[in-house]
């Protein structure tokens, strides 16, 4: 069977733990059509590391080192237009994936509508022990387009996805990132956004991977604590829906401009309005701490309730952790609140 996974890598200063991860690609019972590795100007081994495990790989190792610092997002976008294969899997240079990780995952897109497929991981230390594992909770099988919700994200390294998705909107018309909201959309949460938006998602509920975590991790496993989460709700509720509106108002004019083939335009709208309305109920949200009384606030909760800005994702709403969090939001305002700060809640 010739294979159709192409695997995208962006390397930088990898030297310590790349031996292990490019070993556990050879292992695959799968093999990759290749693999695309672009390094964004490591100091240390990397690059030995790697022409020296191209030499003997079983499977094509084509490697570049960028003339100029691209960012992580970047240097993995590079390396993703660079692959040839019909699917595409990120994979992070400190990790080790599991044999049966390329295998579980191509066989999930049979159907030509799913776009992306993720997976569990486990959660190592840097020896390798394990030490915990990343769990969504999302159910193994395929999801329809929007059906999950807005502002999750799935890490690179579980992401494989079609090679078109790249394809159907601009990259470079990323707007800003959801976690920091400095730098531009990172590439997981870029594809997860199209992939979401314009396609099925398939999942697999299997730990795939392991992730390692370490001191130099640029996004770690890191949960927040329940009390954590709501000391958050109540110091930033206003930033947060800003925040989230200003967001859902950015990805609907990426789509608002995109042009993808027209095989996609029905989906296409549709996304655009997804989008759309996902502003407009945020901003109706922030009408909860414009009352200035807890009654009014009360009141406010109701009709928002009744407007269905509550209801699930797919029939339009918000679904019923936005009521939790205006209820809360309503509640705090009449009581002392701590004066530590946070970015916003979890979503």
């Amino acid at each position: 069977m010739t294979s159709r996974i192409s695997i995208a890598m962006g390397t930088y200063n990898g030297a310590r733990f790349i031996r292990e991860q490019l070993n556990s690609l050879q292992a695959q019972t799968y093999a990759p059509l290749e693999l695309v590795i672009c390094d964004d100007q490591s100091s240390d081994d990397t690059a030995a590391i790697v022409r020296d495990f191209a030499s003997t790989a079983p499977f094509p190792v084509r490697f570049q080192v960028n003339e100029a610092r691209l960012g992580f997002a970047d240097n993995f976008l590079k390396a993703s237009l660079l692959c040839e294969g019909e699917l595409i899997a990120f994979c992070d240079q400190d990790d080790v994936w599991y044999p049966d990780k390329l295998e579980s995952c191509g066989a999930m897109f049979q159907s030509e509508h799913t776009l992306l497929c993720s997976h569990d991981a486990d959660l190592c230390d840097e020896t390798g022990a394990i030490v915990g594992e990343h769990v969504t909770g999302v159910t193994s099988g395929h999801h329809a387009a929007l059906a999950l919700k807005p502002w999750d994200i799935y890490f690179g390294f579980t992401c494989v996805f079609r090679r078109e998705l790249l394809q159907l909107v601009d990259p470079a018309t990323r707007p800003e990132d959801d976690r920091n909201g400095r730098d531009k959309m990172s590439h997981d949460s870029w594809v997860y956004f199209i992939g979401n938006s314009l396609g099925d998602t398939a999942y697999v509920a299997r730990r795939l991977v392991k992730y390692r975590q370490h001191a130099s991790n640029l996004y770690g496993s890191k949960d927040l604590t329940r009390l954590q989460k709501v000391k958050k709700l109540i110091n930033e509720y206003d930033r947060y829906l800003l925040k989230y509106r200003g967001l859902a108002r950015k990805r609907a004019q990426v789509l608002i401009k995109a042009n993808p083939p027209p095989d996609f335009a029905s989906r296409l709208e549709t996304a655009k309005s997804f989008w759309t309305n996902l502003e407009a109920l945020y901003d109706r949200r922030l009408q909860v701490s414009a009352a200035s009384r807890l009654g009014a606030r009360s009141l406010t909760v109701l009709r928002l309730w009744k407007a269905g800005v509550y209801q699930p994702l797919s029939a339009g709403g918000l679904g019923r952790r936005a009521v939790v969090e205006d209820i809360v939001a309503a509640l705090s305002r009449s009581l002392p609140v701590g004066a530590d700060k946070g970015t916003g809640p979890a979503t």
